[in-house]
């Protein structure tokens, strides 16, 4: 947005705009706190000029960080939602599926290859046994 808001005032030759005016102080207390205290910080010990392109390019390199700290943490865009936190994860399998079907674990009752509500043993025990067992 500040971006625009630049190229704009620069095309319009409203470059008085993006001096040390009220616009420039109008974004400054849109900004949070401790970003302020760190663009004033930058400011005062680079002997930068206050004006708003000098914000821009502040907030433009704050926000490139965080990207590459939130791709770096939760890894490519792609896993992040919009408000930069990550996508939660689904374990769901369909049934079927190729990795359900050649998965085949052994039955806790015979060891047999079936599963467990399928063991002629299981069924036949008492419902009692049945939990005993599992």
């Amino acid at each position: 947005m500040l971006d625009i808001t630049v190229i704009n005032l620069e095309e319009e030759n409203h470059t008085e705009d993006l001096l040390d005016g009220s616009l420039y102080h109008i974004l400054l207390k849109k900004l949070p706190q401790s970003m302020l205290a760190r663009y004033n910080r930058k400011v005062n010990e680079q002997s930068l000029t206050e004006s708003v392109e000098t914000l821009r390019d502040f907030v433009n390199s704050k926000a490139e960080y965080a990207k590459r700290a939130n791709e770096t943490i939760y890894g490519l865009s792609s896993a992040v939602t919009d408000n930069g936190k990550p996508k939660g994860k689904s374990y769901f399998v369909k049934s079927g599926s190729d990795r359900s079907s050649t998965v085949e674990k052994a039955c806790r009752i015979c060891n047999e290859t079936h599963k467990v509500w399928n063991c002629e043993i299981f069924k036949s025990m008492k419902i009692e046994e049945r939990w005993t067992n599992m």
